[in-house]
């Protein structure tokens, strides 16, 4: 059986993380017929088709940095979504104190991972951080700035194979 998650939890945990509505861990979430998707486009969510489904684009407009501003109205994928940090403080193999820790570290890397996209010319901020990374690590190197350029994407590719790891450890349910 599944634990519950506490409110209590969801408040000092996923008011300071956001990585599952930011465009960090998903680049959208796919809706159902009933979700709404008309109803949610008149809340002011972006939605695209893909293929036949409808999907919430990623980075979520509804999310102000901290808190879901259509958090009654959300879409079901968004109201089941619990990730790996949550389910192991709701059943007791992660205390808060960690947790926090985990959350803290993954919000750094991504901090610097967007500081190293804008540097390396990406200021895409309405899209998904990978499909960013993608877009930086497709585009050919400018060689007039040497090998300052090289060691930017080496670090790139170092902070998202970090972050990777740890999301998919720690932030990914399984």
């Amino acid at each position: 059986m599944k634990p519950v998650v506490s409110a209590t939890w969801i408040d000092r945990l996923c008011t300071a993380c956001g990585l599952c509505c930011n465009g960090t861990l998903f680049r959208d979430v796919r809706l159902t017929q009933a979700d709404a998707p008309n109803r949610l486009r008149r809340l002011g969510l972006t939605l695209e088709k893909r293929g036949t489904r409808t999907c919430l684009t990623q980075p979520c407009t509804a999310f102000d940095g901290a808190l879901c501003t259509l958090y009654a109205d959300r879409p079901s994928r968004c109201r089941a979504f619990e990730c790996r940090v949550l389910q192991r403080v709701a059943n007791g193999s992660l205390d808060l104190p960690s947790a926090r820790r985990h959350i803290r570290r993954a919000r750094a890397l991504v901090d610097a991972i967007q500081n190293d996209l804008v540097a390396l010319g990406n200021h895409e901020t309405s899209r998904p951080l990978l499909e960013r990374y993608a877009t930086v690590m497709a585009s050919p190197i400018d060689l007039s700035e040497g090998a300052a350029a090289g060691r930017r994407r080496g670090r790139l590719l170092t902070r998202v194979d970090t972050f990777m790891r740890l999301a998919q450890s720690e932030f990914l349910a399984v």
